[in-house]
C-alpha cells in the first residue's frame, strides 16, 4: 500500500514541477519582455542597479523549484518500484518537512494571516505525508531484506 502512495505522491510531485516550471517560464518571459516590470516589483531601494532583474531572478529561483519537485517525483517513483532505493526520498523529505516547519514557524512569529500561509501549510502536510509514506516504504524494505537474508541462512 505505501509503495502504491508512494507512487502517488510522485506523480503530485510531478504535476507540481510542471505547473511550476510553466509558471517560470512566463515570469521569465515578463521579464525578458518588459525590463522595468522589476522595478515595479521590487520594494527594496537598495538594489539599485539590480532591480530590473528581479523578475529574472524569481523566475530562476521558480525553475529550480520546478526542477527539485520534478528529481523528487523521478527519485519517488524509483523507490515505488524497488523500496531499497528509499534512501534518497527519505533524506530529502526530512529536509523538506524541517524547511517547511520553519517557514509555517516563522510566518507564525510574524503574525501572517492564515489565509497568506495556506500554501506553506499544505506544503508541510505533503512534506509530513511523504515522510511517513517513506518510512513506511523503508521499514517494508527492511523487512524484506531480513526475510530474504533469513531464507538464505536457511538454504545454506
Amino acid at each position: 500500500m505505501s509503495r502504491k502512495l508512494l507512487n502517488a505522491a510522485a506523480i503530485i510531485e510531478f504535476i507540481e514541477g510542471a505547473f511550476v516550471l510553466v509558471l517560470c517560464a512566463l515570469v521569465v518571459l515578463a521579464g525578458i519582455s518588459d525590463p522595468t516590470l522589476g522595478e515595479a516589483v521590487t520594494t527594496t531601494p537598495s538594489l539599485g542597479e539590480f532591480a530590473p532583474y528581479t523578475v529574472l531572478i524569481v523566475g530562476g529561483v521558480l525553475g529550480l523549484c520546478a526542477l527539485g519537485s520534478i528529481i523528487m517525483g523521478f527519485l519517488e517513483r524509483r523507490a515505488a518500484k524497488d523500496p531499497t532505493k528509499i534512501m534518497p526520498v527519505w533524506v530529502l523529505s526530512i529536509i523538506s518537512t524541517v524547511l517547511t516547519s520553519v517557514c509555517v514557524i516563522s510566518s507564525l512569529v510574524q503574525h501572517t494571516p492564515v489565509q497568506a500561509m495556506n500554501s506553506s501549510i499544505i506544503s508541510l502536510a505533503i512534506s509530513i505525508a511523504v515522510l511517513v509514506i517513506a518510512t513506511n516504504v523503508k521499514k517494508e524494505a527492511r523487512k524484506a531484506q531480513t526475510a530474504e537474508t533469513t531464507e538464505t541462512a536457511a538454504i545454506k
